[in-house]
């Protein structure tokens, strides 16, 4: 649109203004501040611009808005056609997480996790809105109605929330890719958590399960109560961490490397020590367990699991029980990881100071290692003189002599700090092998 600036006209020796508004033309006869018509170009020139001023801000007003109307209609065309283009399907969503730089960096095992929870979620899809097909279609009564969906399968709040966080940080690292507005997940509440852990294992089981274990099961089993550590540890425990000569295991928990890093030096239980060296020489080298190593790193921690499970049921154990809180699907109390809970009850009810019983264990919270902490002193007392060998052969049932823990507060106190957690475990079998058995005072 031109703007405004209006003509002078000149009639006789007055000057005149003409200029339009709305499609009208106007002439108005320029006066001075004494109200006297103007004769000289000069003043005419300076009158013209005083009156003009307002109507070009007008007309820039005016010229703005078409402006910014025809901006407006452009931009809403191009959303419409970028809304009515393609975005990132449902089924090409785990390949763009994958390979997007803009995703935190996690360990194999949790991505696998993530992968499975996500598949199960676009099997739902697919099974329930089949005609969603992109990202950004799925609203939120459809989070709503899958987040019923894991309800109604009897999953652990845990379990709910932990699809529900994988599904959120997808659609987050997404966004741009999938062209959404907004995150679904992340208006959902988290569900409520009842933790319910794996309990420790009795004398009598002990002897059952570590007793009838043959092959890389044995192996497993020994390592996982001699040395207290996580299953996915286990399986892929290599040679490279066994020091035979120094009779320690040295490795770097998979659960807290990423974020933690610490490596823990283990003393080797005799009996772990016999296990391993009945592998010849020749042998020692790659994964302890080969198969279960094969089983963890191509199937996961599942395929691990089953046939330990199956062993334990085999030696007559239930290993599970009813859920209690949310969800009614029967939870694991017995497995793998209860060998764990043995280990640290066993060296927190023999009197192990908490501090080196956490360094065995690789905890580093406090509160955490507790819960692995079972009481039941005198069955603990016991079962460190009873502790069963995995090779079968059990340690005699009648107790040895007792030596009272002050005789030996002398020398341990003469122990370097360095020396106390490898002195441990190995107390325990040197000990019971020796004919004795620590008690507490009084």
């Amino acid at each position: 649109m031109k703007p405004r600036t209006g003509n002078l006209v000149k009639r006789g020796s007055v000057y005149y203004l003409r200029y339009t508004v709305d499609g009208k033309v106007i002439v108005r006869r320029l006066l001075d501040q004494h109200e006297k018509p103007v004769s000289t170009i000069e003043a005419a020139e300076k009158l013209r611009a005083q009156f003009m001023a307002p109507l070009r801000v007008a007309d820039r007003k005016t010229a703005l808005e078409t402006i910014a109307t025809r901006i407006g209609g452009v931009e809403a065309e191009l959303a419409k056609i970028k809304d009515d283009a393609p975005a990132l399907k449902l089924a090409d969503a785990w390949v763009a997480f994958v390979a997007a730089r803009t995703k935190r960096e996690v360990a194999p095992t949790t991505l696998e996790s993530y992968e499975c929870e996500f598949g199960h979620f676009t099997k739902w899809m697919t099974s329930q809105h089949p005609k969603v097909v992109e990202m950004r279609h799925v609203d939120f009564p459809i989070a709503e109605e899958y987040c019923n969906h894991l309800i109604a399968r009897n999953l652990s709040g845990r379990s709910v929330n932990a699809h529900r966080a994988t599904l959120r940080r997808v659609f987050n690292v997404l966004t741009e890719k999938a062209r959404l507005t907004s995150n679904v997940w992340a208006k959902l509440a988290k569900r409520d958590i009842h933790t319910q852990g794996r309990r420790a294992l009795t004398v009598a089981e002990l002897q059952a399960v570590c007793g009838k274990a043959t092959g890389e099961l044995r192996v497993m089993l020994a390592l996982g109560l001699y040395l207290g550590c996580r299953l996915g540890d286990a399986a892929m425990m290599d040679w490279e961490n066994v020091d035979l000569h120094r009779h320690v295991i040295t490795y770097v928990p998979r659960k807290t490397a990423r974020k933690v890093g610490q490596s823990l030096e283990i003393p080797m239980h005799p009996e772990l020590q016999r296990v391993l060296e009945e592998t010849p020489k020749t042998e020692r080298s790659g994964p302890l367990s080969p198969d279960f190593a094969r089983r963890y790193s191509t199937r996961g921690s599942c395929s691990t699991t089953k046939p330990i499970q199956a062993h334990f049921i085999a030696c007559g154990l239930a290993t599970s029980e009813p859920r209690k809180g949310a969800g009614v699907k029967r939870r694991t109390t017995v497995g793998f990881h209860s060998l764990r809970h043995t280990a640290v009850s066993l060296l927190r009810n023999a009197g192990v100071a908490q501090a080196v019983s956490m360094s065995i264990a690789g905890h580093s919270d406090m509160n955490v290692h507790q819960l692995y902490s079972h009481s039941d002193a005198e069955a603990m007392r016991r079962a460190v003189a009873l502790l069963p060998r995995v090779s079968g052969r059990v340690l005699p049932a009648k107790l040895p002599p007792t030596v009272r823990a002050e005789h030996l507060q002398a020398r341990v106190a003469k122990m370097a700090p360095e020396r106390v957690m490898r002195a441990v475990l190995r107390a325990l079998a040197v000990g019971a092998k020796a004919g004795w058995m620590v008690a507490k005072a009084g």
